[in-house]
């Protein structure tokens, strides 16, 4: 389980919406994990960091297209402050 959350978030997902989905733990279970388990703790770490990288390789794609000026400038403006 540790696995499959740290996977998603290093895809982007946030925490909140992975613990919304049925058969995951909620967000203060994870938290707790998070507090009691080193090594969890280490791979959910890396998974922020690789979180930062997808969201800058969002901004570019979304800066390179071809859509709606402001929409995208939301986009960009919420992935960088969350990176």
């Amino acid at each position: 389980m540790a696995a499959s959350i740290c996977e998603r978030i290093a895809l982007g997902e946030s925490l909140r919406a992975i613990c919304r989905d049925e058969g995951m733990p909620g967000q203060t279970t994870v938290f707790e994990w998070l507090s009691q388990d080193a090594a969890f703790a280490e791979q959910y770490a890396r998974a922020i960091e690789r979180r930062a990288d997808t969201h800058a390789e969002e901004i570019i794609e979304i800066s390179d297209g071809d859509g709606d000026p402001a929409r995208d400038r939301l986009r960009v403006d919420a992935r960088k402050w969350v990176a």
